[in-house]
């Protein structure tokens, strides 16, 4: 993670994706699709959008 938190890493990327979605996996959850925002932060952070839902 660098300066301000910004993870520039594109595989330390995946990684906390595929966290993120075996945790809620594991809480219930079915995942139903995961992108990449098309907007940046002025970092050039890049942020992901998880669709699920419960059951």
């Amino acid at each position: 993670v660098g300066k301000g938190g910004v993870v520039r890493d594109p595989e330390v990327r995946t990684a906390a994706c595929e966290a993120v979605a075996a945790w809620l996996d594991g809480e219930g959850w079915t995942i139903e699709g995961l992108v990449e925002s098309p907007i940046t932060g002025p970092e050039g952070n890049v942020e992901y959008l998880i669709a699920a839902h419960r059951g």
